[in-house]
């Protein structure tokens, strides 16, 4: 009987030495996984944007029509002739990525013709813009913080 036993607490043992290791063998080797929710909440308080970002979410609808077709959409804007924009795209389903891609592909645009009209330095912004998609989130980032937005959505 005790042979038994010693044998299931060295194979338990066994097995959560398995589960603590990771990567190599050393602590804290495992990447996190990417979470679009605080990805986002970095970006809009760690980036630096040229002007404060102002809560337009109430207006995301008109700018990007039923692109996301009953998901949700977070969007700040900077007031003004600035291009900085944070968008987050929370989709219901897969199939609305090739609409919101679409959308945010025409605001894009858009948005360059009119900083083409009025604030051609801004044209940097539009045409560096970071996006990233993880799961069913869809992420846009318009800054000329280049750098920090990179380290946050890679």
């Amino acid at each position: 009987m005790k042979r038994i036993i010693v044998m299931i607490l060295a194979a338990v043992m066994a097995i959560s030495c398995f589960a603590a290791c990771t990567g190599n063998g050393e602590k804290g080797d495992a990447k996190e996984a990417f979470d679009p929710e605080k990805a986002f909440e970095r970006l809009r308080t760690e980036v630096k944007f040229d002007a404060e970002l102002e809560d337009a979410s109430e207006y995301a609808e008109f700018v990007f029509g039923d692109a996301a077709k009953g998901g949700e959409i977070k969007m700040y804007q900077a007031g003004g002739k600035l291009a900085d924009a944070l968008i987050l795209f929370k989709l219901k389903d897969e199939a609305d990525f090739d609409g919101v891609e679409a959308a945010v592909k025409d605001y894009i645009e858009t948005a360059k013709l009119e900083a083409d009209r009025y604030n051609p330095q801004e044209l940097k912004k539009l045409e560096n813009t970071f996006v990233r998609k993880s799961g069913l989130y869809y992420i846009v980032c318009i800054t000329g913080d280049a750098e920090t937005a990179r380290s946050i959505l890679n």
